[in-house]
């Protein structure tokens, strides 16, 4: 018979023991009634950052065992390369860029002659211009000595591409 006063050491984070007591089920409301999901998901903090996986199953001990493997990717290789392994539906799109990221992205793909791409983008960047009254009628965008020029072209860059 064990003591009871004896003290029981913890389980470890790299052990699947651990991960078990921290398993959650997420609930939303639907309808005015509380629901909650049958699949387990976890909250793991590590470096001052938290995070939720999904872990995509009922069955304890696999989620206890995924869990342990998505800790031990984030202390080996970090939040990125967990994220893509583990969460990659919840990783950040580029859906909404900037302007200055579409031109960017543009130069790079679209086999451009570099004449062909600035006069493209110029026109590009004066047609947003005007959308936004401000930069429409800025004259400092032809100041290209004293650095008005530049600062037009980070501000028109700033704009948010419209879908």
């Amino acid at each position: 018979m064990q003591d009871p006063h004896k003290f029981v050491q913890p389980a470890s984070k790299t052990h699947v023991n651990y991960w078990k007591k921290h398993l959650l089920r997420n609930s939303f409301t639907r309808d005015g009634e509380l629901r909650e999901v049958t699949e387990f998901c976890v909250k793991i903090q590590h470096l001052g950052r938290r995070q939720t996986f999904s872990l995509g199953t009922d069955h304890r001990e696999a989620a206890a065992i995924k869990v342990r493997e998505i800790s031990l990717t984030i202390v080996a290789k970090g939040w990125d390369a967990a994220q893509t392994l583990f969460n990659p539906a919840m990783l950040v799109r580029k859906d909404d860029p900037t302007l200055g990221e579409f031109f960017a992205e543009v130069q790079a793909k679209a086999g451009l002659s570099a004449k062909t791409f600035r006069n493209y983008a110029s026109a590009f960047r004066t047609i947003a211009s005007a959308s936004a009254a401000k930069l429409a009628d800025d004259q400092s965008r032809y100041d290209y000595r004293g650095g008005g020029q530049q600062q037009w072209l980070s501000c028109v860059d700033a704009i948010k591409r419209r879908r």
